[in-house]
């Protein structure tokens, strides 16, 4: 059953589907209420549930019944780790993942910064015995290293994105 972190306030949504959005609203640390709204009409909420189990249960019935594309998507994004309960649907109702794995993208970014400092060596040592070889090397791992970096960006992104959407 997914809860409003303590610094929740607002909308917060936790999945949108192809037609509706299912999330949670905060008005205060002890106010808050699950929601299905229709998709980009947050605020206008379709639906209320309270926020306890049984509420988060006909929550996500109601929004895998409405959605089952959407609901397929969150489904995905769980962390498959632990057992996930299900609700009276079959569905699994746990909450999104810890995000404690480490993705592609991020291996990509510190695989970019070993070889920026690798290319920081191999420039240094070029410049220190006046060697043109090794500073043109060196030039060539930094540029490379920047895009490793900037592909792991991308990729972390996208990875971000799709977990949020």
């Amino acid at each position: 059953m997914p809860r409003p972190s303590p610094r929740s306030f607002g909308d917060v949504p936790l999945q949108s589907g192809s037609t509706s959005t299912l999330g949670i609203k905060v008005r205060s640390p002890d106010k808050a209420f699950y929601f299905l709204a229709a998709r980009g009409a947050l605020r206008r909420y379709a639906r209320r549930f309270p926020l306890t189990e049984e509420g988060w249960v006909a929550a996500w019935t109601a929004f895998a019944a409405e959605d089952p594309t959407g609901a397929a998507l969150y489904r995905s994004s769980l962390d498959p780790r632990p057992a996930a309960p299900t609700g009276a649907s079959g569905v699994a109702v746990a909450a999104r993942g810890s995000g404690a794995d480490m993705s592609e993208g991020w291996l990509y970014i510190l695989g970019g910064g070993f070889g920026w400092v690798i290319a920081d060596v191999v420039i240094y040592e070029g410049v220190r015995h006046l060697s043109a070889a090794p500073v043109v090397i060196g030039a060539v791992l930094a540029f490379l290293s920047i895009v490793v970096t900037m592909i792991g960006v991308i990729a972390e992104g996208i990875r971000l994105a799709r977990r949020t959407s």
